[in-house]
Order: C-alpha cells, then sequence, then structure tokens
C-alpha cells in the first residue's frame, strides 16, 4: 500500500537533506534520525535500489550476527 509523504513538511523539518545516489535522498533530523527517501524515478529502477538495499542491509546483519 502507497503511503503519500508530506516531502515539503519533510524538508522543513530535517537539519540536512542531501542525495546519496540516483533516487535517493537523505533527510538527517533534528534527533539526529536520518530517513531515505526513494523516488522521482522509473518505478522498476526505483524498485531495484530498494532492493539492493534490502539485500545490503541483510548482508550486514549476517556480518555482524545481529
Amino acid at each position: 500500500m502507497a503511503v503519500p509523504i508530506d516531502i515539503p513538511s519533510l524538508e522543513q523539518m530535517s537539519n540536512k537533506k542531501r542525495l546519496i545516489r540516483e533516487f535517493v535522498e537523505e533527510f538527517t533530523m533534528p534527533d539526529g534520525l536520518r530517513i531515505n527517501l526513494l523516488g522521482e524515478g522509473h518505478p522498476s529502477s526505483v524498485m531495484d535500489v530498494s532492493f539492493a538495499n534490502q539485500a545490503l542491509f541483510a548482508e550486514y546483519l549476517k556480518k555482524e550476527n545481529k
């Protein structure tokens, strides 16, 4: 299920915004929380990035025994 994101409010609330890679923006909140926003691209490329991030996180969890 898609959930609408109020991007202008997210930009206003964050201390910092940076482009991590194509289609991935990182917003740093005042408490240090980082939010990665995927989008603004062709749906298949967005899905590719999402799946790649999930795979990298699974690899990290395995390596760190978490």
